[in-house]
């Protein structure tokens, strides 16, 4: 009996110390598991490790409430730099809506416009071939080109501009006229 006694006064004295400092303090833990969970699942679509938890939010009642306000905007901000990092992904592999025509038939006739094409001797959907792409891919400062780790469509298109303003237009393409 006195063990039940005992939990139900640290209950009480933690739910007195969570609304402490501006009676928000439970919709501020659960606002701050809620953005948590957020950021993990981002982190997740973009197969980076979880950013490591110090302290669960329900258990910040003794701490001020300044403390635990600046832990959720902590959160937030790692949350919507991960929302920028995965827009950022979601608008380079939608090369429908910025690829222009030319690039997109060249692409067509090089490798069927295979963004994941590498044989060996060329790479990338335009058909670059593997020693020049590294080259080509530090005009405008995009990776250069990895096997594991295949560049995206923006990317290899960066890759095949900076081809184009070395050799001096569509020369280097067999399928320059396409």
């Amino acid at each position: 009996m006195k063990f039940i006694a005992a939990v139900t006064v640290g209950i009480a004295i933690t739910s007195s110390t969570a609304t402490a400092g501006g009676g928000n303090g439970p919709s501020l833990a659960l606002a701050t598991s809620n953005t948590i969970v957020a950021t993990w699942r981002c982190q997740d679509q973009l197969r980076q490790p979880r950013t490591r938890l110090a302290e669960s939010p329900w258990e910040m009642g003794y701490h001020s409430y300044g403390y635990r306000q600046m832990v959720y905007l902590k959160w937030l901000k790692l949350r919507s730099a991960c929302l920028q990092v995965l827009h950022e992904m979601a608008r380079q592999w939608n090369w429908q809506a910025w690829l222009p025509d030319k690039w997109r038939r060249i692409g067509i006739c090089e490798t069927s416009l295979n963004w994941r094409h590498h044989n060996g001797k060329y790479v990338s959907a335009f058909g670059i071939s593997r020693q020049a792409y590294d080259q080509d891919a530090d005009v405008f400062g995009v990776p250069h080109w990895d096997d594991r780790r295949i560049p995206s469509p923006w990317q290899q298109y960066q890759a095949a501009l900076g081809h184009y303003k070395i050799h001096n237009g569509f020369s280097g393409w067999g399928c320059r006229g396409a």
